[in-house]
């Protein structure tokens, strides 16, 4: 595996991608532009001030920004929070997920990393089902703009994350190729809800013992506990 970089020139086809911070996280935005780099891609930043609230504002502004995609008619956009990191990847899987995202039908939502659920392998190459927590990195398709409108964060006590999982047909590539940032170097506006579904209390090297083990979970989902729904064409559109 070799990371790839924006020297091979690709990027992930997609309409328009956005990175959602707070204004006041400029350390955050200096250090995202290697990162953005890493897939040469043009990224807009989206600035909030601080809520009071900072779970329901974070979910109302990627509803916002699919409100936007859908009025402007575009078909795809790329969503990235601003603690995004970039794993090692191999540069065929750029190409992998463009080929997916343009033959497929299916898909309300693709995810670049996550905190795993349910992972299995489709009959499409380096493409996976998904069922996980996490909106640091993904890419939404037009068909889901109206169903993300329809949501009421005001109704509603779950995070933007709980609500797509159950909501949305998940995609990913596999592996993954995004996680997040560790807290204890980049703090989260929404810690308290981070911590609470990843079980790292914040304590230093928490997260990243979660993230190991996540990356494991990759490989024991698909090559385990889920290869009958690869083998036996289970659950694959």
């Amino acid at each position: 595996m070799s990371i790839f970089t924006g020297q091979a020139g690709m990027k992930l086809n997609v309409d328009k991608a956005f990175c959602l911070s707070l204004r006041e996280a400029e350390n955050r935005r200096a250090y995202l532009k290697s990162e953005f780099e890493k897939i040469n891609q043009d990224v807009e930043f989206i600035l909030n001030d601080r809520s009071h609230n900072p779970q329901k504002a974070i979910s109302k502004s990627h509803q916002d920004l699919c409100r936007m995609a859908s009025e402007n008619n575009w078909e795809t956009v790329l969503i990235f929070e601003d603690d995004v990191r970039f794993y090692d990847f191999n540069p065929i899987q750029i190409a992998q997920i463009n080929f997916f995202l343009d033959q497929n039908k299916t898909w309300d939502m693709f995810y670049l990393g996550g905190i795993l659920g349910k992972m299995w392998k489709t009959e499409s190459d380096g493409i996976a089902r998904i069922r996980c927590a996490g909106t640091h990195s993904y890419i939404v398709h037009k068909r889901a703009f109206e169903r993300v409108l329809e949501i009421d964060y005001e109704k509603t006590e779950k995070a933007v994350d709980s609500v797509y999982k159950k909501k949305f047909k998940l995609y990913s590539p596999y592996p993954l190729m995004t996680r997040q940032e560790d807290n204890c170097i980049l703090g989260s506006s929404i810690q308290g809800y981070r911590d609470q579904v990843t079980g790292s209390k914040g304590k230093l090297g928490e997260q990243e013992k979660m993230w190991r083990k996540n990356r494991i979970k990759e490989r024991q989902q698909v090559y385990f506990k889920n290869l009958h729904k690869w083998l036996f064409k289970l659950d694959q559109q």
